[in-house]
């Protein structure tokens, strides 16, 4: 014999009663049971019922490949049995994927959701997800009413937990894109103050499937679900404690970042970016509440200043910039205007312009020089090598090479006196490429071989967020560029190939750009090598675009030109090269040729 029980969470003990009583005194029966948490019986064999699979995010997905996910699948199911003419095309592939991300999978919420695309379109839909929660509803009469919209099926949830579990439920609304033990901890303080407290809420939660746990990693992480987030959210938004918790959760960032900061100079970059990199949501959220109204802009200075590691390592210059101006512009407006965080901002910006637009905007010279005077008066000499290596590179990328090589070799004076012998040829190295551009070969040659010899890439992540790119890719790229131009091509093509394989290594979007962009590609063309040419292009183009960089995807056009004529074809032929702008087209290093003194 086979028993059904469904929905069993608003009654649990009973059910576990009856089941334990069936199972010990009725022989040959089986029960089927479905419950948002285990009724806790012997003998009892749990089946999760985990979200459809849906596509992951890609700009070039297509109807085919969206189509073998089932949470596409019941989608345009549901769609195409109301709206006769809809098919799901390469056109809307990407906004239907999208969709289906944001329900979270949820084939209720799906169902929910794909008739309004009659109304709404599937764009107006994608647009309306922010307030799916009011939004998605059925018509079907038959349907009982905790069923009818996905609020109602939540709020059932929500309503079934003691009322200690339902303010340590919604204030876990506040993360953003997950979050730790010890995090729920702090920000939830009020009803799970220990460590131990937070797992035994969140072990509840996740059993009443209101969290979902992930315990892949190497420290478990938590979650909700969109869905179930927009609706903590607004009761959050309800009780009156949302500003109370966005700030414990603000300030528990900052702590975080601040300790990231430091670590960063003695952590592996891998195991440093697997356990920082993770809360990029929640540093974004963070920072969008401390700047906001009414809220506490001392916090989102300090954490912007403690985070720019984070996003240089990412490689995410224009979200730095961004964040590093807002942030400068609260110092002005009654922010502590703690020199510290100054520097630290001015040293974001101009570093985010260097790689995101290039070197020589006389913004980016600027901050630099101000960076400078701060760090100087701090005697801080982390930031005096980082910002004479960034007034070193405005210089070089504006073609005033001989002015360039003053602070090179203030760099190197200065780098001799510290610990790292990492520094000292790092300074080395820019001496030898501000000699490239002057034209001494031999003493540009016999610099980069040095430094390169000696130089050993740290485990860990500083120099790439010091110095933006990993230090050894830009030795090799100018190596290769010395050893073309004294008429060596095999051996400055093997250079060319060294920088890319160290920049992939280093798993640094920008340091490959640099690598591929300053040698790679420009020396596969001068070599006649145009099967490497084109290999390098489309790597260019690819890591360009997926990171929205403008500036390196300048390149990647004029290097498709090239090719382009290289091969005996015309450009408009070709349609797709259209020129680099002049200021798009300067680079933190300068393009093959520049001469200027």
């Amino acid at each position: 014999m086979l028993l059904l029980l469904d929905n069993c969470e608003h009654v649990i003990d009973a059910a576990a009663s009856l089941v334990a009583a069936v199972l010990s005194g009725v022989p040959r029966v089986d029960i089927l049971a479905t419950s948002r948490e285990p009724l806790g019986v012997a003998g009892e064999h749990e089946h999760r019922l985990g979200p459809l699979g849906s596509p992951p995010t890609s700009s070039g997905l297509t109807a085919a490949e969206a189509a073998a996910f089932p949470a596409v699948q019941l989608f345009v199911e549901r769609v195409t049995g109301i709206v006769d003419d809809f098919a799901l095309t390469d056109a809307n592939a990407l906004l239907v994927s999208e969709i289906c991300r944001r329900l979270d999978g949820l084939p209720l919420a799906i169902e929910f959701a794909a008739p309004r695309v009659e109304v709404l379109g599937v764009e107006g839909l994608a647009a309306r997800l922010d307030q799916s929660l009011p939004l998605f509803g059925t018509r079907r009469r038959a349907t009982t009413a905790r069923h009818r919209t996905m609020r109602a099926v939540v709020d059932w949830s929500y309503n079934l937990l003691r009322e200690d579990e339902q303010h340590f439920f919604r204030a876990l609304g506040i993360f953003a894109g997950g979050f730790t033990v010890e995090a729920a901890a702090v920000v939830a303080a009020d009803t799970a103050n220990t460590r131990v407290d937070a797992i035994d809420r969140l072990a509840d939660l996740v059993a009443k499937s209101l969290v979902v746990a992930d315990v892949g990693g190497a420290k478990p992480r938590f979650r909700l679900l969109d869905t179930t987030r927009a609706y903590a959210i607004e009761q959050l938004d309800d009780s009156g404690e949302r500003e109370r918790i966005a700030r414990r959760h603000a300030e528990h960032y900052r702590n975080l970042f601040e300790r990231a900061e430091a670590a960063s100079e003695m952590r592996p970059a891998v195991e440093w970016l697997a356990e920082y990199g993770r809360e990029i949501d929640n540093l974004r959220a963070a920072l969008d509440w401390a700047f906001s109204p009414g809220s506490e802009a001392a916090i989102g200075v300090a954490l912007t200043a403690a985070a720019v590691a984070l996003w240089m390592r990412l490689s995410l210059p224009e979200e730095c910039r961004g964040r590093a101006e807002r942030a400068l512009g609260a110092l002005g407006a009654g922010a502590s205007r703690e020199a510290r965080h100054e520097m630290k901002l001015r040293a974001a910006v101009a570093e985010s312009l260097m790689y995101s637009r290039g070197g020589a905007f006389p913004e980016t010279g600027m901050a630099y020089t101000r960076a400078l005077e701060i760090a100087e008066s701090l005697e801080d000499a982390k930031y005096r090598l980082r910002a004479l290596w960034g007034l070193w590179a405005h210089h070089t990328a504006s073609g005033r090479h001989r002015v360039a090589l003053g602070p090179a070799q203030r760099f190197h004076a200065l780098a001799a006196e510290q610990p790292d012998p990492n520094d000292r040829l790092n300074g080395e190295g820019m001496i030898g490429v501000s000699q490239h551009y002057l034209g001494d070969l031999p003493g540009a040659r016999r610099h980069l071989e040095h430094a390169l010899v000696g130089y050993v890439t740290p485990d860990q992540t500083s120099h790439i967020i010091r110095f933006q790119i990993d230090q050894r890719v830009v030795m090799s790229v100018f190596l290769a560029r010395v050893l073309w131009l004294q008429g060596f091509p095999d051996q400055a093509t093997r250079a060319a190939h060294s920088s890319v394989k160290d920049a992939r290594a280093a798993n640094h979007i920008i340091s490959v750009c640099v690598a591929l962009a300053h040698a790679a590609c420009p020396l596969a063309l001068l070599t006649g090598d145009l099967a490497a040419a084109e290999h390098y292009g489309t790597m260019l183009l690819d890591h360009s675009t997926r990171h929205a960089l403008a500036h390196w995807r300048a390149y990647d056009r004029s290097f498709q030109g090239a090719l382009v004529i290289q091969r005996g074809m015309s450009l408009p032929d070709y349609g797709c090269c259209a020129p680099a702008s002049t200021n798009s087209a300067k680079p933190g290093q300068p393009s093959c040729g520049s001469s200027n003194s």
